[in-house]
């Protein structure tokens, strides 16, 4: 977690892709993923079962068109 800021845009869009479509995928990652800009975010929002409705009402108050986007693209919301 505290390395998340100090890898390149890439390198946290591969971890995003990878941890997507982990069940037990830790909590507290994906959710900063999620607030990560909109090509970080966007794997987890789509797939992601780890977020909370919570964290979904957060980023829909505080994230760009994008994440919304990409949100509107889960499953189940």
């Amino acid at each position: 977690l505290r390395l998340l800021p100090h890898l390149d845009l890439r390198d946290r869009i591969a971890m995003a892709e990878r941890l997507a479509d982990i069940d037990n995928a830790p909590r507290k990652l994906v959710g900063r993923l999620a607030l990560s800009e909109a090509a970080v975010a966007i794997p987890v929002l789509e797939r992601s079962l780890r977020l909370t409705e919570e964290d979904l009402i957060t980023i829909c108050a505080t994230q760009s068109s994008a994440h919304l986007l990409a949100m509107a693209a889960r499953p189940r919301l």
